[in-house]
């Protein structure tokens, strides 16, 4: 079980409030602080200072409504129209206590959940650096926080309410995060929301990159690992990966430096498939998962190897429970030696190398 019920029930109260709509909150900030483009003035610092350290304070208290309060002033702060003066300030003020209080071993569950879900928001180098922090920790719920809030993070920064010095500079740092996040992750939960965060990238090349790296290194994780429910969380990562290059960058020029490492991962989930299917791997109660992946696979390898007529014997195949056919349709359609995978000469994919990745 990825949560325990208490911190179930602390999690879901977290994501409730972050529903209410914004209205006037204990602790709230003078007005013309949030729209300043000026430097702030020592009184303007001194009460964004007491604000940083009551509303921390009562989000360390572990009272439901002083949390509850604290969460929402905080919230309230980077929902509305702000400077980027103000959004600057509020992260040296906010960013160094959420921090502190998400890695904080005695510190109760739901305030670290609650501490890690407030960092996204802000979007700054400082606070992607305790989510990536967060997403070591050995507690799932933990990772799970820190994976949907970093997506909270990428959305800032498509909405222009972000910290970051230099965004795009940022969003490449996230990056290999979330391809290491994806590759490694043992739960399928925080896995599913490491997936959303990368889909979620501003740049859909960056999307497209990260997600392909990361699936191929967790197929791999998946084939040793035997881990059922993580089928259908690769599966959603390749149609979110194929959603992007079809309509943010289909036909244009820059997809061609993508195309090849969107292959490599629709082809390492579809021998992954084969492998479990010919391993006797798959029970009848999971073949429609593994059928739903080889299909995704298919659809993808015929999209990108342009293929006038759509190939999807291994699917059939594998949803008829017929393995050793599924092997065959594999070799003979997709990683043949002269093969559309590994015969296509832009990409450079060395025949042989998707299979022997699996076994290294």
């Amino acid at each position: 079980m990825l949560f325990p019920r208490r911190e179930t029930c602390a999690l879901l109260l977290c994501a409730a409030l972050a529903l209410l709509p914004n209205r006037a909150v204990m602790g709230q900030l003078p007005p013309d602080l949030y729209t300043t483009a000026r430097p702030l003035t020592p009184e303007q610092q001194a009460a964004l200072t007491d604000f940083a350290r009551r509303t921390l304070a009562d989000l360390k208290s572990g009272d439901s409504r002083s949390m509850a309060e604290a969460r929402r002033a905080l919230l309230a702060s980077v929902r509305r129209d702000t400077s980027r003066t103000f959004r600057t300030a509020f992260n040296a003020a906010v960013t160094p206590g959420l921090a502190a209080l998400a890695a904080d071993q005695s510190a109760e569950m739901a305030v670290r959940q609650a501490s890690i879900w407030l960092l996204g928001p802000i979007a700054s180098d400082e606070t992607d650096a305790a989510l990536a922090s967060a997403l070591q920790a050995r507690e799932p719920a933990l990772r799970y926080a820190a994976a949907a809030s970093l997506e909270r993070s990428m959305l800032a920064i498509r909405q222009d309410r972000h910290a970051y010095v230099n965004a795009v500079a940022s969003e490449k740092a996230m990056c290999r995060i979330l391809r290491d996040a994806i590759a490694t992750e043992a739960d399928a939960q925080v896995l599913r929301a490491a997936v959303a965060a990368a889909a979620g990238l501003p740049n859909a090349g960056n999307a497209v990159e990260t997600l392909a790296e990361g699936l191929v290194r967790q197929a791999h994780r998946v084939d040793k690992a035997g881990q059922t429910a993580h089928v259908e969380v690769i599966r959603i990562g390749l149609e979110r990966m194929q959603k992007r290059y079809v309509i943010d960058m289909f036909g244009g020029q820059a997809i061609a430096t993508h195309e090849r490492k969107m292959a490599e991962a629709a082809a390492s989930a579809l021998l992954l498939t084969v492998r479990h299917g010919k391993a006797g791997r798959i029970s009848t109660q999971d073949r429609a998962a593994y059928a739903d992946l080889a299909r995704i696979s298919e659809n993808l390898l015929n999209l990108l190897c342009k293929r006038d007529s759509t190939q999807t014997r291994v699917t059939s195949a594998v949803g008829a429970g017929r393995f050793d056919d599924a092997e065959a349709a594999i070799k003979s359609l997709w990683l043949a030696e002269d093969g559309p995978v590994y015969g296509n000469r832009t990409w450079g994919i060395a025949a042989g190398s998707i299979e022997s990745a699996f076994d290294r």
